[in-house]
């Protein structure tokens, strides 16, 4: 065990590429091969410390952050180390009890890309400060996005994904039923494909135990990088079966796999070891026959994937064999069973929570003692159009601005907290166009479009044709609040106007059933509700770890608009209060004003890490009667 422990150690520091690992408490190097070393990474350096241009480190600490926070892969980022350009890419790392112990970064070098004009770190004075590119011949293309932190294949980071992807041609939905996470084979991918492609996966492993996440890891990492790499799915396949052959644990490893083609209208599925997908559409519901081979990792012969029509108003099943088998029973009948159920179950709608509800109603009319995975795939009939508004620089008009924008992510299914975010950030944006572009009340227009992409995402796009002036008073925090709650943010600049771009990832929650009726949404305890329009209370539950605590911080931008509006945070029910919870409050009430007033009532766990952490001043035990449960939302 020592020898190989001291080869692997040896062939880590021999890798060409700079690797180093970072904690999650405070990202500082833990370790570092010899190329990173050479580059200037040094053991114990924290961000402040990276070999890079004082100016990125604050980007490079964001996406560090942002990686322990989503689990998302990151594979954007360029990083100038020693005066060397690099693509680097980010992943988080877990331990033993699947919890964050740090981001592994791997770098290589790059080619110079094209100038971004990134926006500045919060408190800068971001616009006094932008400078335009020079006038080329011809005028350039605008600059491209950054990916944002949820990338399309960040639900197959881990072993059992808390979020799947909204593409813009299907409705998607998984609900895990019943079992101990601890313990389950079950497991399941979604990808989203160019082209309007997603694929989705659903398997199980042979038997329980420690090497489950590794291998479940594995299949998924080798079947990204084959469909995203343009590869059929046949051979996506053959190279999963390959990978579970190297692990003795994923010798026997079944999967569905399908890829679904909504503007092609097509379906392509292939089954090793597993039960087929069911289709419903006009001609009826039935298990999707042939293309099936024997289980992964044992030398089975391959087999070329099936295909057939899918069409709006039709809807896909996949599941784990926990949910069709029947004891003393064939699987077959099992299968028909649920086919039979899936019929009687979906009614075809465009809602964006089809899916869901497919997925709610096929669970409440199978065997109460039924365990596993379902996923439900739902072809819609179109998507909303993109939206397109105009204003005059009156601030008058920015409030219309915001109901038309909520309007419209309604129709889109947009999620709790994008839907609190997109008006929220058009709205600062467009504040600042106001005041920015065209002083003096000179007046013109703005130009706000909003629309989804196949990535999954939305893009926002808040333009102007003014000259931007130098700011009147440094009270604003209009693009801090913008990066806060975006995925991506970049600025162009120049004489003829301004463009700011935004993106904002889309995905819905896993939902687990128990073995009773209650649905709860996947994921730790943690949790946070808001209470007023606007948010004057947030009650926070649960344990805030370093994760939770960036979730707290983007709760109190949003709740006081960016420390400019007094709010409660009931913390009564916090299990766990942390250290990097304890900083966002110090950093936020240096320019919080009025500051947060904290419930943490005697007794609690919050109040005792409050007053020894210094901010007993916060806390207020004058008599509250709470909020009222009628008018609490729920945010995280």
């Amino acid at each position: 065990m020592e020898a190989r422990a001291s080869r692997v150690a040896a062939a880590f520091d021999d890798l060409t590429d700079p690797v180093w690992e970072v904690c999650a408490d405070h990202l500082r190097v833990q370790v570092a091969n010899a190329a990173a070393r050479a580059a200037g990474i040094g053991l114990n350096d924290g961000p402040d410390a990276l070999p890079t241009p004082p100016e990125s480190r604050d980007e490079a600490e964001t996406a560090l952050r942002q990686t322990l926070l989503h689990g998302s892969a990151r594979r954007d980022l360029h990083w100038t180390l020693s005066g060397e350009r690099y693509a680097v890419e980010l992943v988080r790392v877990t331990d033993d009890d699947r919890e964050a112990r740090g981001v592994l970064v791997q770098a290589r070098r790059a080619p110079e890309p094209p100038r971004l004009h990134m926006v500045p770190p919060p408190g800068d004075d971001a616009h006094a400060k932008l400078e335009p590119p020079p006038p080329p011949e011809p005028p350039p293309a605008p600059a491209e996005l950054p990916e944002p932190a949820t990338t399309p294949d960040a639900h197959l980071a881990d072993h059992h994904p808390t979020q799947v992807p909204m593409p813009d041609s299907l409705r998607l939905a998984v609900h895990r039923v019943d079992g101990d996470l601890a313990e389950t084979t079950d497991w399941f991918g979604t990808l989203v494909l160019p082209g309007g492609r997603t694929a989705l996966v659903v398997g199980s492993l042979p038997a329980p135990g420690p090497d489950v996440p590794v291998v479940v890891g594995a299949l998924r990492a080798v079947l990204a990088e084959a469909l995203r790499d343009g590869e059929p799915l046949s051979r996506a396949v053959q190279r999963a079966d390959a990978a579970a052959a190297m692990f003795a644990p994923g010798r026997g490893a079944t999967l569905t796999a399908v890829v679904v083609d909504p503007p092609a209208q097509t379906l392509e599925y292939l089954c090793r070891g597993h039960n087929p997908p069911v289709l419903c559409d006009g001609n009826g519901s039935a298990p999707l026959d042939g293309a099936t081979a024997g289980p992964l990792g044992l030398g089975a012969p391959s087999v070329r994937p099936g295909r057939t029509m899918i069409s709006a108003g039709a809807a896909l099943v996949l599941c784990s064999a926990g949910l069709v088998e029947r004891p003393g029973q064939p699987v077959t009948a099992g299968l028909a069973d649920l086919a039979t159920i899936v019929r009687g179950s979906w009614q075809p709608t465009d809602s964006p929570a089809a899916a869901d509800a497919l997925c709610a109603r096929v669970l409440d009319r199978l065997r109460s003692n039924a365990s596993g995975v379902l996923m439900a795939a739902t072809v819609p009939a179109g998507a909303p159009a993109a939206l397109d508004i105009e204003i005059e620089a009156d601030p008058a008009d920015v409030v219309d601005l915001r109901e038309r924008l909520e309007d419209w992510l309604r129709d889109v299914g947009a999620p709790a907290d994008t839907l609190a975010a997109i008006p929220i950030v058009a709205s600062e944006l467009a504040t600042n166009a106001v005041q920015h572009a065209y002083p003096c009340g000179s007046g013109g227009p703005i130009r706000v479009h909003a629309a989804r992409d196949s990535r999954p995402e939305v893009t926002l796009t808040v333009s102007d044709d003014g000259a931007w002036a130098p700011p009147r008073d440094s009270r604003g925090f209009g693009l801090a609040i913008a990066r806060e709650l975006s995925d991506a943010l970049t600025i162009d600049s120049g004489p003829r106007g301004t463009t700011v771009r935004a993106r904002f990832a889309l995905s819905r929650p896993v939902i687990t059933r128990d073995s009773g009726t209650r649905l709860h949404v996947a994921g730790p305890g943690f949790g946070m509700l808001t209470a007023g329009a606007p948010p004057t209370r947030i009650c926070v539950h649960g344990p805030v770890d370093p994760a939770a605590a960036q979730d707290l911080h983007s709760a109190l931008l949003y709740a006081t608009a960016g420390g400019t509006r007094a709010v409660t945070l009931d913390l009564a029910e916090v299990t766990v209060l942390g250290l990097a919870a304890v900083r966002v409050l110090h950093e936020f009430i240096g320019y919080a004003d009025p500051p947060p007033s904290v419930r943490a009532p005697k007794g609690s766990v919050a109040r005792a890490t409050i007053v020894l952490s210094g901010l007993a001043n916060l806390l207020d035990d004058t008599p509250d009667t709470g909020a009222d449960p009628a008018q609490l939302r729920r945010i995280r």
